[in-house]
């Protein structure tokens, strides 16, 4: 094919006649090439190759824009092949690739019920100040409440509020007679954020401020555990299942009243409509691990810290989806932190992993460890020789992706832990 730009050249391989193509050349500025035979070779590419592009040719169609920032409210979705065009709006998501957007399609419109914009944030501290606006019918709604919409139970105070109060929101889905926020501080560090994992799409949620992490903790997991479960100082973060009652009232304000109840049966019986799988990260050394522990400065820690925290719920959450009836808690943790320390440094020091569970010198002191097991002394040297195994393994596999990593860490990390060694508490 003559000389073209990229962009031309792959707008070209979708043209559908000879006069389609004419027209693309003389809106490129290229009307002194052939239009007949530009489109006898188009024909040929796709007799030999098929009409699927490569994901650079889909990235030059959609405006060159697979970078970051890229707006979906103004740009739409950058898979598809048509700048404007959507694809989480007609087959309800993206398999051809993904990363976040700005302004990123998250939940279906009330109104037209396509995909609906979400995070046109309006204020420093996004988590809880948001604009939700539909790209298609228009319909527009400001919340200063953001995360609330999904889940009313965050107005609700741990602090002072009873656990039947939670369970009337959460169980029954009744609003919640005050709304306020003044419990939560707020950080210039909170994230709402959609995240991608060989599983599947996650909704990840960071808050900055410890305080904030403990108070959202506490309120998801009050109705089940109480409303004043205490946070361990080595917890930061959590996979969570959070029921979403204003999903459940959205779609059913789609039918008649008199249609709503067996709707509702019918709706509630898959339980994907209605619950959320949700990552909860706090910022904050990993482990409540000092930086001087690891031989590092304050910032650089942090920064690990975040990685390690991030890519170990991830790994959870692959493993619930992937392996959902095989749970062995002490398992899981060790093989999650592996991941989490490859994905930091590209290695696995047992070491490390040691002063994250509090082991010192082949005896458990006090650390994480401890949050999982009853008994964390009695299988200290287990544990002790997981982790060799686990260097060994990763040490044969350098250079694995860290996510492809799991299925050899779920045999390496594995004590071959009891139920009464497991406390009972342990999500």
């Amino acid at each position: 094919m003559a000389e073209l730009s990229k962009e031309l050249y792959n707008k070209l391989l979708l043209a559908d006649t000879c006069k389609e193509v004419e027209e693309l050349l003389k809106a490129g500025g290229r009307e002194d090439v052939p239009a007949q035979e530009v489109w006898e070779q188009v024909q040929q590419r796709r007799a030999q190759d098929g009409v699927e592009l490569s994901l650079d040719e889909l990235a030059d169609v959609a405006g060159g824009s697979m970078a970051p920032d890229r707006d979906w409210m103004e740009n739409g979705c950058a898979a598809t092949v048509e700048d404007g065009s959507d694809c989480w709006g007609t087959d309800g998501g993206c398999n051809t690739c993904h990363f976040n957007y700005t302004n990123m399609p998250y939940m279906y419109c009330a109104k037209c019920g396509r995909y609906t914009a979400r995070n046109l944030y309006t204020s420093d501290t996004p988590i809880w100040h948001s604009v939700n606006k539909c790209r298609y019918c228009g319909e527009y709604k400001c919340d200063a409440h953001g995360k609330v919409i999904d889940y009313p139970q965050l107005y609700l105070n741990p602090d002072t509020d009873t656990q039947e109060s939670y369970r009337r929101v959460v169980l029954r889905g009744e609003t919640p007679q005050a709304k306020s926020l003044a419990h939560y501080r707020g950080d210039r560090a909170d994230r709402d954020e959609i995240a991608d994992t060989p599983a599947g799409c996650v909704r990840v949620v960071t808050l900055g401020n410890r305080r904030d992490f403990e108070l959202v903790l506490r309120c998801l997991m009050a109705a089940k555990d109480g409303p004043l479960t205490p946070i361990p100082a080595s917890q930061g973060a959590a996979m969570l299942t959070v029921f979403n009652w204003p999903r459940i009232h959205a779609h059913l304000a789609l039918y008649p009243e008199e249609e709503r109840a067996a709707e509702f049966k019918r709706f509630t019986a898959v339980r994907e409509n209605y619950i959320d799988m949700l990552v909860l990260l706090s910022r904050g050394p990993y482990s409540h691990v000092d930086a001087t522990a690891v031989g590092e400065t304050e910032e650089e820690w942090l920064g690990h810290s975040d990685t390690i925290r991030r890519f170990h719920e991830l790994t959870h959450v692959i493993c619930r989806r992937l392996y959902p009836g095989d749970v062995a808690p002490v398992r899981d943790e060790l093989a999650a932190d592996a991941v989490g320390l490859v994905a930091a440094y590209g290695c696995f020091d047992p070491e490390t992993e040691k002063l994250f569970l509090g082991i010192r010198d082949g005896r458990y002191v006090c650390g994480r460890l401890g949050n999982y097991t009853d008994t964390p002394e009695a299988i200290t040297g287990a544990v002790c020789a997981a982790l060799e195994r686990i260097r060994a393994m990763i040490e044969n596999q350098t250079g694995t992706e860290p996510f492809r990593l799991i299925p050899a860490l779920m045999q390496a990390a594995d004590i071959r832990e009891t139920k009464t060694q497991t406390r009972r508490n342990t999500p």
